[in-house]
């Protein structure tokens, strides 16, 4: 009786992995600001596969440099449940002020399905768009920090 638990335990556990690893996403993040600001253009997948392109135009000659990552599996699921969070609590209330500030565009792609949120002109993340604030954050744990996302 011992050895068909176990057995059964196994056989459910696989077939959870199985799930977990057939949920394929990728996000997309790309942030910019004034012409003199740095943009930067971020992907992450389900594998942990990290990427950042960084912009600078404030430098003379403007620069360009690349990053690649690889993260740990907990750390992936913890982004693109905060990711899934910033889209299910996504609102700009009427007296939301426009300001010339960043501009950002985050995507989510799972299963060809794509949400994609867009927002022009606001001030600072962590006041305007507290949710995607922490998506910044969880990214910006691994990114050296001459290079933080913004």
């Amino acid at each position: 009786m011992n050895r068909l638990f176990a057995v059964l335990t196994c056989i459910l556990l696989l077939s959870n992995v199985a799930r977990a690893q057939r949920l394929e996403w990728t996000l997309l993040l790309k942030t910019s600001g004034a012409p003199w600001e740095k943009k930067f253009e971020v992907s992450l997948d389900h594998t942990g596969a990290l990427s950042v392109i960084e912009n600078d135009a404030g430098q003379i000659p403007a620069s360009t440099s690349k990053l690649a990552l690889s993260l740990s599996p907990s750390d992936t699921q913890a982004v693109y449940e905060q990711v899934l969070k910033a889209f299910r609590e996504f609102q700009l209330t009427k007296d939301t002020e426009v300001r010339d500030g960043t501009d950002l565009t985050m995507s989510l792609t799972v299963k060809k399905r794509t949400l994609t949120m867009q927002v022009f002109n606001f001030g600072q993340a962590e006041e305007d768009l507290p949710e995607v604030a922490k998506v910044f954050a969880l990214l910006n744990k691994h990114i050296p920090k001459d290079h933080h996302i913004y």
